[in-house]
């Protein structure tokens, strides 16, 4: 059906994208596990039980005083656990875009290789 090319690139080319789409499930997947371990059992993840433990506390998050030359700010444990809870929530979004990547690079270049086989 197919006619048989001297080239001998669509078997790496097919291999290297079912690598990249095994990479992006893989990552996916473990991204998935940390999200259910997060929503169900928060106390089992380290870096949680800290916050958690943290924002248990009944220490002000935030204080501002006036003095003769201005403000002065000053932040507590509660204020950077939270400013950290907003990084991890960043890097699980660039994971996101990262499975993504790799998904879709990976299928691109099957289709490519396939594309290629049927010429």
């Amino acid at each position: 059906m197919y006619e048989q090319t001297s080239d001998n690139w669509n078997m790496p080319l097919v291999l290297l994208g079912i690598v990249l789409i095994s990479i992006g499930v893989l990552i996916g997947l473990w991204v998935v596990s940390v999200t259910y371990n997060v929503l169900y059992h928060p106390e089992d993840v380290p870096i949680l039980a800290q916050l958690l433990s943290v924002a248990e506390s009944d220490e002000e998050l935030f204080r501002a005083t006036r003095t003769d030359d201005g403000f002065t700010f000053a932040g507590s444990e509660g204020l950077r656990g939270i400013l950290s809870l907003f990084v991890l929530l960043f890097l699980f979004a660039a994971l996101g875009a990262i499975v993504g990547g790799f998904i879709s690079g990976g299928a691109k270049i099957v289709a490519a290789a396939r594309r290629k086989d049927m010429k």
